[in-house]
């Protein structure tokens, strides 16, 4: 917890710093539904997203169901379509006794500043009979087809540096009667 507030305190200091800069200077695009004429010359004019962002993640899932924790790797790629919207693709594996794949489509959300705010539908694979660790569970195992179904929401704050971003983030993954909490941190690239 102390890491996260440490985090939230200095993206404070880092968006005030970027605030003052001119939106041509951040590589920054107009919202084109709140902004369908942007004034270039406004020098209080702020858009400082990009419109694309890839990110890789180190993070922990922990299973609240039967209470074990797993490593997970991943990649996340946003397209911005507003300064407020955006849509991408996330990929994770999960590294447990039998290593999973998780795939969702998100959608994002950017209500204010740099929180992101995200939900998602799931699926993972896994081969048929392995046991998950997703599933309410540890004995539990896929289905014959070996994919599960599920859904994520989550949230972020992204820390910027130029082009460079460190994403604190958390989310709840529901998959099959569990509950597991996903936790750690992305680091990224704006283009």
């Amino acid at each position: 917890m102390l890491t996260l507030t440490v985090a939230l305190l200095l993206a404070q200091g880092l968006q005030a710093q970027h605030a003052t800069q001119p939106a041509h200077a951040t590589g920054a695009y107009p919202d084109p539904v709140l902004h369908a004429v942007p004034d270039q010359h406004d020098p209080h004019a702020h858009h400082p997203h990009h419109r694309h962002h890839l990110a890789v993640m180190t993070d922990a899932t922990t299973n609240l169901t039967h209470h074990e924790n797993f490593m997970t790797l991943g990649v996340d790629y946003e397209f911005r379509l507003s300064d407020h919207w955006g849509v991408g693709v996330e990929a994770e594996e999960l590294l447990g006794l039998h290593n999973e794949t998780v795939l969702g489509i998100p959608v994002f959300l950017h209500p204010f500043g740099d929180l992101r705010i995200n939900a998602m539908p799931l699926v993972a694979f896994l081969e048929p009979g392995e046991e998950s660790v997703l599933l309410s569970s540890p004995e539990a195992t896929a289905s014959e087809s070996g994919t599960l179904w599920g859904g994520r929401v989550g949230m972020g704050y992204d820390l910027h540096l130029g082009k460079l971003s460190l994403t604190p983030n958390v989310s709840a993954d529901f998959m099959h009667e569990s509950t597991s909490l996903v936790y750690g941190l992305a680091f990224g690239v704006g283009f």
